[in-house]
């Protein structure tokens, strides 16, 4: 269901790209995302704020990328950040403070989408402590 409502909304964020997006054609390359932080099966407490690096580089413009944080036992989306984008390299810095949560652990998901409607995704786990 997470992956149908991204879907969508990349389409309707593809739509909405000017004139010039129509030239980008696919290239057959995914965009490479790499985690700075957290590493993967990082402990963090609650209260703590985790911070979210990452660099995501691609041959051609990315459409949009994503940051999203899940209870790892239920799925349930606890936060969600995207941006619209035509840059073939973005580093990403976000933070979130783990409070007002019942969880033990998390998933740190990033999401990148070019233009081609190519899609990478890379995860990380974290323990709740």
């Amino acid at each position: 269901m997470k992956n149908l409502i991204i879907i969508l909304i990349s389409l309707l964020f593809l739509s909405s790209c000017n004139k010039t997006d129509e030239t980008i054609t696919n290239t057959g390359s995914k965009p490479i995302i790499t985690f700075i932080s957290p590493h993967q099966n990082d402990s963090i407490a609650l209260g703590e704020t985790l911070v979210i690096k990452a660099q995501i580089e691609h041959t051609t413009e990315l459409h949009e990328y994503a940051v999203q944080i899940l209870d790892a036992n239920t799925s349930k989306e606890l936060y969600y950040y995207s941006h619209h984008s035509h840059s073939p390299w973005i580093t990403i810095v976000k933070d979130w403070k783990i409070e007002n949560v019942n969880v033990s652990k998390l998933i740190v998901k990033i999401i990148a989408v070019d233009h081609g409607l190519l899609r990478t995704e890379e995860s990380r786990s974290l323990i709740v402590n």
